[in-house]
Formats: C-alpha cells, sequence, structure tokens
C-alpha cells in the first residue's frame, strides 16, 4: 500500500488537498476548504473514489462563542474504504448530519445533534445506523453538571443511553467526578 497527501494554500480563504491511497483498489479523493466572508463560517465539498467506489461531501460549520454549528451531506457507496487494506474497523458518515451546540449562558451549554453512519466489515454485511443526541453541560459556584440521552438506532435493533454527572475541582491539581450511565438495548 502507498499513500500520498498533497495540500496547497489557493488563497487567504481557499485551501485544495489530494489524497491518492494505491491498493488492490485505488483510492484518490480530492478536498476544497473555505473560509466564508463575515461570521458565516466554513465549508468544505470532497468527491473522488475509495476502493473504487464513489464518494461526495458537503459540510458548512460555524463556530463562534455561542453556537457551533456543523450541518452536511454524504453521498457514499457502501463499500466505500479509505484505503483497501486490513484496517480496524470505522464508521463512515452517510446522508444527512447535524451538530448545533447552544451556549445561552456563561458556562452553559445545550447540545443536539442527528447523525447517520456505516459500518462496513470485511467478513458481514454492512451495519447503517441513525444516532439522535442531546446532552447539557453547565457550571457554577464551582461545580459541574452534565447529562444528556443517546439513541442509537440501526438493522439490528436500537439502544437508548441516559447519562449524567456532577463534578468539582478540588483545588488547582485535582477534581472530583462522578458519572451514572444507563443503557437499555432494544430489539436485537
Amino acid at each position: 500500500i502507498g499513500a500520498l497527501r498533497v495540500e496547497t494554500t489557493l488563497s487567504p480563504t481557499v485551501t485544495a488537498q489530494t489524497l491518492v491511497v494505491a491498493a488492490r483498489r485505488q483510492s484518490v479523493l480530492q478536498s476544497a476548504s473555505w473560509r466564508l466572508p463575515g461570521a458565516y463560517g466554513s465549508a468544505a465539498f470532497t468527491a473522488g473514489t475509495g476502493s473504487n467506489r464513489p464518494f461526495a461531501a458537503f459540510v458548512w460549520r460555524l463556530d463562534n462563542e455561542a453556537l457551533d454549528v456543523s450541518a452536511g451531506y454524504t453521498l457514499v457507496d457502501l463499500g466505500f474504504r479509505r484505503a483497501d487494506a486490513p484496517l480496524p474497523t470505522a464508521s463512515e458518515l452517510r446522508r444527512e448530519n447535524l451538530l448545533v451546540t447552544v451556549r445561552p449562558f456563561r458556562q452553559t451549554q445545550l447540545t443536539v445533534g442527528r447523525r447517520n453512519f456505516f459500518v462496513a466489515h470485511d467478513t458481514a454485511e454492512t451495519v447503517r445506523y441513525t444516532l439522535n443526541q442531546a446532552s447539557f453541560g453547565a457550571a457554577l459556584a464551582g461545580w459541574r453538571v452534565h447529562g444528556g440521552v443517546f439513541d442509537s438506532r440501526s438493522g439490528l435493533g436500537h439502544v437508548v443511553s441516559v447519562f449524567s454527572g456532577l463534578g468539582r475541582d478540588l483545588g488547582s491539581r485535582a477534581a472530583a467526578d462522578l458519572q451514572v450511565t444507563e443503557s437499555r438495548p432494544g430489539g436485537g
């Protein structure tokens, strides 16, 4: 296997990257990213093939003090692999993906999201799944509190996980945290 990655700055706001992986099946991915004018964030587009299977993705990101948004769409063949080589199993984004974090007050945040993935296995069927999530976190008077829920659904079933936690700094070099997590599988 051989790999080559070339990145170049086309302008102060635009960067391009090419990734080539030579193996039994070839991967060639071309990307362009750019900073949008004003406070509109950044965007990126990637197109090409992975292990001779088509791939295209677009993502838009906005990051500021009060709001983080990552929204994108990925068109991907379920046989896509970044490299045609024995690698650890990894998930790839597919279809629509959205993650929004709002910070309405100082040291407080709320996050909601919906992401779609697939996991390709060399020896088993490809698994497609959707992850819906909502969480919160806050810090007040030296205490930290957080919690949330993850709902993961696939053709194999679904799992709902709920978590909550409480923590406090104990001076400048130590902290104490407690987190409780419960996961309930259903349908498989």
